[in-house]
């Protein structure tokens, strides 16, 4: 759901911009407190969302001078401490006037609020689906090739372009075609090399009818992804405008970054109705500028290619990432081929074609260093040749990388005008026909879904200590802001520890040392424990730890320190918590793999923090609703 809200936002704004309280002079714990402000909006603001100057928590405006006042105290209290002995001083004001009481504040957690999900209507809502035996062929992408190739020759461009989809699987259509016949077989050619193509079947789905949620979903993301594809560049598997934003405030001169979407059609739930919706994320793409090329001419300066110079490029390049400006694919540098250049050829639907004349003719590029070497890098089983001018770098330096986080943070209104941008593309008017949304019947509502909300009540917090009563935290979640009653437990509580571990020669030479330390871990910090008893069990190979636990006579309270080797390790942790489960018994298991024990090791202060929290910080349940 987004932060924007109707009813609510302007107020919101308006009540967290008043100035931070002054601070006590005896032990007042104001909400407002010190002339700095100790709360989420006092005086310079500990907040950096969008606040302006001030800091303060403005969600829309940025514009606050001073830190917004809590909204309980309006702005301008005096301090309203738990122990109010010393009056706060008056508080700034805030430009945008006071705060707002308590009661203004739970009256407006109520309210309707604005989601990025938008209704979807289909009004012909019955589709074809086409099974399909690919003939052996394994790869997608060219599967989906295959299915284009197809599709043009038996329909024509225009209906395969906008009455067809397909998502490497299975055809769908708007409409029962002809020449798109059950049980037939079709030839189709690709990169000169013929494949042969089946429609196995033909389903009809209806949508209003099914209840096979997954299916409907399926098709019509595919059919949103063919229009984003029509009307944007894919990077990856996200959807960008084809225009960068501009960087001209920032600066910054190594970046390129583009605005997308991360989009979804689904059922979803709205009261008791079940509606069919797009939901709607703005997303930035974030790339380098920097080309191959560049580092190329950086590295080879005015010279040649040296051995030592190709060296030097290849232990830079190679093993990093870069993408493709006529595509924006992104590929791993497996090797720079210095033997081959734009007038190497290769072999296209027959014929010899040199790198020059590929790109010149398919892309309608013209490259400028006909001398560059090439790229290596593959896909699948195939080998592919890449030309440096035409790939950017994704590596970033560190001071663009520092300034990212502010650069992309997508603020509100913001938010909004990115996902309008994408609401026109999706709707009929002048110029713009989404011709496969039309032929498919889909219709995406401009206007968001609202939905009612409400701020839910601060949760019931128990604390281990017996003296503090269960409570729900005041106004904010700092520890000392509450009155939390905290009591040391003299009394040590007793425990037996009982350690199993593999009968192998690294178990008792590394295994069970290890499990030790993490039992005198336990008593070193001051922790209240007594252990009375531990006992160690070795597990002979081809036993399970619950075959030795079933014989033993354990006494309570205990914890189990089961430490597991790679043998068995699955059936061995289900049985162990299944057996503590059905007697009421604390436990620990540990993986001890021999092959990555180094690793393992570090984690023992995290195994010491678990245990810890299993033996002391057990509470009954209060007396409250959860």
């Amino acid at each position: 759901v987004s932060t924007q809200s109707t009813g609510m936002a302007s107020r919101s704004d308006r009540g967290r911009r008043g100035g931070g309280g002054g601070g006590g002079r005896g032990r007042g714990r104001d909400y407002d407190g010190g002339g700095r402000g100790r709360d989420y909006d006092g005086g310079r603001g500990r907040e950096r969302y969008e606040g302006g100057r001030g800091g303060g928590r403005e969600y829309d405006s940025g514009r606050g001078k001073g830190g917004g006042g809590r909204d309980y105290d309006e702005g301008r209290g005096r301090g309203r401490g738990y122990d109010n002995r010393g009056g706060g001083g008056r508080g700034g004001r805030g430009r945008g006037g006071g705060g707002m009481t308590k009661a203004e504040t739970m009256k407006l957690n109520q309210g309707t609020l604005v989601a990025n999900h938008f209704p979807v209507t289909i009004t012909n809502p019955i589709f074809y689906q086409h099974g399909v035996d690919w003939g052996g062929v394994e790869s997608v992408r060219l599967r989906i090739s295959l299915a284009k190739g197809l599709l043009n020759k038996l329909l024509g461009p225009q209906k395969a372009e906008n009455a067809t989809v397909t998502d490497g699987n299975s055809i769908f259509a708007c409409q029962l075609f002809s020449e798109l016949a059950e049980g037939e077989s079709y030839t189709t050619t690709h990169f000169g090399k013929e494949h042969t193509i089946k429609l196995v079947s033909i389903k009809e789905i209806n949508i209003n009818k099914s209840n096979d949620y997954t299916t409907i979903e399926q098709v019509l993301n595919i059919i949103m992804s063919k229009f984003l594809a029509q009307n944007m560049e894919k990077f990856g598997r996200r959807y960008c405008m084809k225009e960068p934003i501009s960087l001209d405030n920032w600066d910054v001169d190594d970046i390129i970054i583009y605005p997308g979407f991360a989009s979804e059609i689904s059922h979803k739930k709205f009261g008791s109705t079940i509606k069919i919706t797009l939901n709607v994320n703005p997303i930035s793409k974030v790339l380098g500028s920097d080309s191959v090329l560049q580092a190329l001419d950086r590295i080879r300066g005015r010279g040649d290619w040296t051995p030592k110079l190709q060296k030097i490029a290849k232990d830079e390049l190679i093993g990093t990432v870069v993408w493709t400006k006529y595509n924006k694919r992104t590929y791993n540098i497996e090797d720079i081929d210095f033997d081959m250049t734009l007038k190497s050829t290769f072999n296209m639907d027959g014929k010899d074609v040199s790198f020059w004349e590929y790109y010149e003719k398919h892309w309608k590029i013209k490259l400028s260093n006909p001398q560059q070497p090439l790229i290596k890098t593959s896909s699948g089983k195939r080998d592919l040749y890449l030309i440096p001018e035409l790939c950017l770098r994704t590596e970033i330096n560190p001071n663009s990388r520092r300034k990212l986080p502010q650069i992309c943070s997508i603020k509100p209104d913001e938010r909004l005008k990115r996902i309008s941008a994408l609401l026109s593309l999706l709707s009929p008017n002048g110029n713009n026909q989404p011709k496969v949304l039309t032929n498919f019947s889909m219709k995406i509502t401009p206007e968001p879904i609202q939905v009612k909300g409400k701020a839910l009540e601060n949760p019931l917090l128990t604390l281990a200590s017996p003296a503090q009563k269960p409570f729900r935290p005041n106004g904010n979640w700092r520890m000392k802001d509450q009155e939390i009653n905290f009591s040391y437990i003299k009394e040590k509580k007793p425990i037996n520890i009982y350690v199993t571990y593999p009968a192998t020669d690294f178990g008792a030479s590394v295994l069970f040392p290890y499990a030790v330390d993490i039992i005198n871990d336990l008593t070193r910090t001051n922790a209240p424990l007594q252990i009375v008893k531990k006992d160690k069990y070795s597990v002979p190979l081809g036993s399970l730890h619950v075959d030795i636990l079933n014989r033993l006579e354990l006494k309570e309270p205990l914890i189990l320190i089961c430490i597991l080797d790679d043998r068995q390790k699955e059936e061995n942790y289900k049985t162990i918590k299944q057996f503590c489960t059905k007697k009421g018994y604390l436990s620990q298991c540990i993986l001890g793999s021999e092959r990555d024990w180094a690793k393992r090791d570090k984690n023992r202060l995290a195994i010491i923090g678990n245990i810890k929290n299993c033996l002391l910080y057990t509470s009954d349940a209060a007396d409250e609703e959860d």
